[in-house]
Formats: structure tokens, C-alpha cells, sequence
């Protein structure tokens, strides 16, 4: 799934610069604003949160005008890397190499950097090969939180219940989806000590009972 940085997955925060082409103006720091905006500058809310899950590539206090800085990474069903940037942050959650859902924390709004007031700079970065290029976040958050809650899911027949000690398809089935989650681990089929930790830290993250057992709730959440 995929949410706005706020934390909602339907109405989408204030924008108070948004991608593309706009007007430099001087910043308080005495620098000047880019005339082309690779991201967008979301205000009116404090603790900000990730739009989706991945891996954290970078969290730096003050990352060259971005300031507070965090960027997690995650491959995209074409197969490139993307990146999405947190921008002006006053604090950071997270730290270098953590992997998280979205929804986690990432920091607390701020005005660090070459920032004009108090704001959420986020950039969505394509990385394939040696290619950058950047999204419109407005558009690219809008389309994927529509795209998960614009139809209810069709009723699906859930996988069996497995534990630590299963072995089999179902708990390859398992594995797969905890890696496509951005959690590195070897898919053999054989339910052991590290499949059981990630468990455990999903059901956690989502409000679960946390008790390493795959079952019918557990399912839905990595299934949605």
C-alpha cells in the first residue's frame, strides 16, 4: 500500500510549492530557491510518516540543502530502484540500513536546510542503471493510495496456517511476500528462526498479536 507522509490513506496534505517549473525567491538563509522543483513541499501536520516501505539508504541530520534528511528505497515492480526523499526534517526515526513498512515514523516536519518555512520537502526518485529521473509526488502518491482503496478486493482463499518448523510451498509463498516487504531473507521453504523474526516484527508494525504464528489476520496483511 501506499499513503500520503501524513499518515492518511485518503485525503492528501496541503501542498505549498509544488513539482515543476516556479519563481525563485530568496530563503532566509540567503540562498535562492530552485527554479525547477523535483519535489513537492507538503505543510500542516508534524510527525511525518513513510509513504511506502523499504530500506533506509540514508538518514543525515543536515544532507547538503535537503537538511534533516531520510531516503528509503524500494524496487518497483518494473524493476527499478526508487528512491523517496524526506527533505527539512527537525529529527529523524529512523536510521541508516532499517528497514521499514509505510506508516512507520520517519521524523518530525521542520525547517532545516535551504528551506522557506516550516515544510516537508519529498522527492520520488527512479533510479535504472545509471538514469535518474524524478516524479510528480502529488501525482504519483495520488495514484497509488486511489489505486488501493478505489475497489474493495475480491475475496481470497487464505493460505494455510504455518509456524516455526513448517516447512513447504506455503511457507516459500511466505518468504517470497516478506522479501517483496523488504526483508531480505533466504526463500528455501523452511520456516526457521529468521522467517519467525520478521513475522514478528510485521505483526507488530500492523497492531497484531505478536506470536510468530502465520494465520488467517497475518495473511491479509501481506497478502493487501
Amino acid at each position: 500500500m501506499t499513503r500520503w507522509p501524513d499518515g492518511s490513506t485518503t485525503k492528501q496534505p496541503k501542498v505549498s510549492s509544488g513539482f515543476g517549473p516556479r519563481k525563485s525567491v530568496k530563503l532566509p538563509n540567503g540562498s535562492w530557491s530552485t527554479t525547477n522543483h523535483l519535489g513537492a513541499d507538503f505543510v500542516g501536520f508534524s510527525k511525518v510518516k513513510a509513504v511506502r516501505g523499504g530500506v533506509v539508504t540514508l538518514a543525515s541530520k543536515d544532507f547538503s540543502g535537503y537538511g534533516g534528511t531520510v531516503i528509503v528505497r524500494f524496487t518497483a515492480q518494473s524493476g527499478s530502484l526508487v528512491d523517496i526523499l524526506y527533505g527539512h526534517l527537525s529529527s529523524l526515526a529512523v536510521k541508516k540500513g532499517q528497514t521499514i513498512d509505510e506508516g512507520d515514523d520517519i521524523g518530525v516536519m521542520g525547517d532545516t536546510g535551504n528551506a522557506s518555512g516550516k515544510n516537508l520537502h519529498l522527492e520520488v526518485r527512479y533510479r535504472s542503471g545509471a538514469s535518474l529521473s524524478h516524479r510528480d509526488p502529488v501525482a504519483w502518491i495520488g495514484k497509488l493510495v486511489k489505486g488501493s482503496t478505489s475497489a474493495p478486493r475480491p475475496s481470497i482463499a487464505l493460505p494455510a496456517t504455518v509456524r516455526l518448523g513448517s516447512r513447504g510451498a506455503v511457507v516459500r509463498k511466505l518468504q517470497k511476500l516478506l522479501v517483496k516487504r523488504n526483508h531480505p531473507m533466504p526463500v528455501d521453504g523452511i520456516f526457521g528462526p529468521r522467517t519467525k523474526e520478521v513475522v514478528l516484527a510485521v505483526q507488530r508494525r500492523h497492531g497484531l498479536v505478536a506470536d510468530g504464528v502465520v494465520g488467517p489476520k497475518t495473511w491479509k496483511v501481506l497478502l493487501s
